[in-house]
């Protein structure tokens, strides 16, 4: 695919809403305007939180503003997680060279990863094996 492509039309074409990357029941942050909730709904069961928005609203109601401000508290933590994975793999950093995006072994194995999707898959299993980043005040 190439040339400028929307999110959702991404997401669609990349084979993501698939029942092998998710289990029913699974809940996928999303920014506003993904409107993929049907997609995500009908093939594999997952549903798509997107924060509330107040298009064509004055004000939001007060149960969208508090489900917006638990995913952004949510939200913050995965930022986090990914600001670490970045600090301690300088592999993560930077442009990536195309060999790991596509190489020729994936091809002739007909593997389904790429050698960045093993390689972030290590990455993101040492760094949850590691110390948490949310503390709890007691």
């Amino acid at each position: 695919m190439g040339g400028r492509v929307s999110d959702n039309e991404l997401v669609r074409s990349c084979g993501f809403i698939d029942r092998k990357y998710h289990h029913p029941g699974d809940q996928i942050l999303a920014d506003r305007g993904f409107l993929l909730q049907d997609d995500f709904a009908t093939e594999c069961s997952a549903e798509l939180l997107i924060p509330a928005f107040t298009k064509g609203k004055k004000q939001l109601p007060a149960k969208d503003v508090e489900t917006s401000r638990k995913l952004a508290s949510v939200r913050i933590h995965i930022e986090r997680v990914i600001g670490v994975m970045k600090n301690r793999y300088t592999i993560l950093k930077g442009t990536l060279n195309i060999v790991l995006v596509k190489s020729l072994n994936d091809e002739v194995e007909e593997s389904c990863f790429t050698s960045i999707d093993k390689i972030v898959r290590v990455c993101a299993s040492l760094t949850n094996l590691g110390d948490g980043i949310v503390y709890s005040e007691n």
